[in-house]
């Protein structure tokens, strides 16, 4: 029957394809769903979450299955699995694109780069844009474009009933709001994007290289300098274990030509030491996304892997008296381990303050992304606990925690990753999905208890305006 539940596509556990499609990136969080379904379009979606509200089932949304802790899936829930929303339209003019949920993060580079065109993504292929998108979504051009969240001009929703909006900030400013930063699961199914598109036919590729004795020297010099260079570089810091390259880059791409790369290079080279090696070559932002995944990790970081993050953002500047840990914590570590850092400042503190969305990380001073990666299950825990312990050497120093790469087993207070914004995040959930239909652990809930505040340790000034935006249950 077109048009109705019955025209869905339904794989469940009786059939072929169950197990490859139940299954998420990390391999450490594998849910047994009641059923996965794969709708075509956005009338379907509407169609399969109205199904699952009708028969009283839990509903995931996955848009590429990326999630670190496993968060788009769950037992005996649906799993509304967005793949095939994947189409990538280019408007004649190239100044927008209409990019589904599902697409995948390198096809739409490939997309725009046909038309010279980027947008601030980061490096991984196979993430899919929806999540990406709604917890922030940064990358290798976020001082120069903002964050991904930043360049959304509109999208589509299906509402927890399943009522199918057209989301911009003019219309809809508080739901327009809470989805770019926050918008992973929490406030409906987006299916859809139009984005901002940047013209870049050509880029400059850097990476300067440093033998690991100079670690301590290399991190402050890029601490002090990068979230006040020219606000064109984004340049990474990536920090590579002694069990592997024992060696500490900086690097990036820049939007102009390599006579002014190199004056804007200088006061790192002020700051520190000389490089022992440098790369300059002038490519594309495709190119360049592909030559770092390949410098990364094989295939399988892109693809199915076993993997634990965490992610602390600094509101300014380490103290030496954490250089310790972090030069220690890359002596023979387990797995693929690495520390990668990113700048804040530019486009991002630009967009914090125009405050459209509720990416709440806009005025950090920098964010270090932790990882590691691994297919043995017999190192899980020699993993897990690399990471957690990393962390807990530098979490005193830290303000938040990006959403995009979660580790709840060890951060799962919610004013980390969403800030001062919480209170009114919780207000609009209420609005929007007042019965919880889009409820995971650490969602954001429409109501807050005391109990809750006092277990997640909000602070006194956050339950206040809970209880003043009537979303305190005293």
């Amino acid at each position: 029957m077109p048009g109705t539940a019955r025209s869905l596509t339904r794989i469940t556990r009786s059939d072929r394809d169950f197990d490859r499609l139940r299954r998420g990136w990390n391999q450490r969080f594998q849910a047994n769903p009641f059923e996965v379904v794969l709708p075509t379009d956005t009338r379907e979606v509407s169609l399969a979450l109205q199904d699952a509200r009708d028969r009283g089932l839990p509903v995931r949304i996955r848009s590429g299955g990326h999630s670190v802790d496993g968060f788009s899936a769950a037992d005996d829930a649906v799993v509304i699995d967005l793949r095939s929303l994947d189409g990538i339209d280019i408007d004649p003019d190239a100044k927008y694109a209409e990019v589904g949920a599902g697409a995948r993060i390198h096809a739409v580079y490939e997309s725009l780069a046909a038309h010279g065109r980027v947008i601030p993504g980061g490096v991984s292929h196979t993430v899919g844009m929806g999540g990406f998108i709604t917890g922030g979504g940064l990358g290798t051009l976020a001082r120069w474009l903002g964050a991904m969240a930043h360049n959304v001009a509109e999208f589509d929703i299906v509402d927890a009933r399943g009522d199918i909006r057209r989301v911009t900030p003019q219309r809809e400013p508080d739901l327009y709001w809470a989805c770019l930063g926050a918008g992973g699961g929490n406030f409906g199914v987006i299916t859809k994007f139009v984005l901002r598109l940047t013209p870049m036919p050509t880029a400059v590729w850097f990476r300067l290289s440093w033998p690991w004795n100079h670690f301590e020297a290399v991190y402050d010099a890029w601490q002090r300098w990068a979230p006040s260079a020219d606000p064109r570089l984004t340049p990474f810091l990536a920090m590579w274990p002694t069990t592997t390259a024992n060696r500490i880059d900086v690097g990036g791409l820049f939007p102009g030509t390599e006579e002014e790369l190199a004056g804007l290079l200088a006061p790192l080279f002020d700051l520190g030491p000389a490089p022992a090696e440098r790369e300059v070559t002038v490519t594309t932002f495709t190119a360049a996304m592909s030559a770092l995944l390949q410098k990364i990790a094989d295939d399988s970081f892109d693809s199915s892997t076993r993997a634990v993050t965490a992610s602390p953002f600094f509101a300014e500047p380490l103290s030496h008296d954490v250089f310790g840990a972090l030069r220690e914590s890359h002596v023979g570590p387990p797995g693929n381990s690495f520390v990668w850092c990113l700048p804040g400042g530019g486009q991002l503190t630009a967009a914090a303050d125009r405050g459209t969305e509720s990416f709440a990380h806009g005025r950090a001073h920098h964010l270090m992304l932790i990882r590691s990666d691994w297919s043995d299950p017999r190192d899980d825990e020699a993993c897990t606990s690399w990471a957690g312990s990393l962390y807990r050497h530098v979490s005193h120093r830290a303000t938040g925690a990006y959403l995009n790469w979660t580790n709840t087993d060890i951060e799962a207070r919610p004013q980390l990753f969403y800030g001062d914004n919480f209170p009114r995040l919780v207000e609009t959930k209420h609005r929007y999905d007042p019965d919880g239909v889009f409820d995971f652990d650490n969602g954001i809930p429409a109501s807050v208890s005391l109990r809750q505040a006092q277990r997640l340790a909000l602070p006194d000034t956050m339950v206040a305006e809970l209880r003043s935006r009537g979303r305190l249950v005293e």
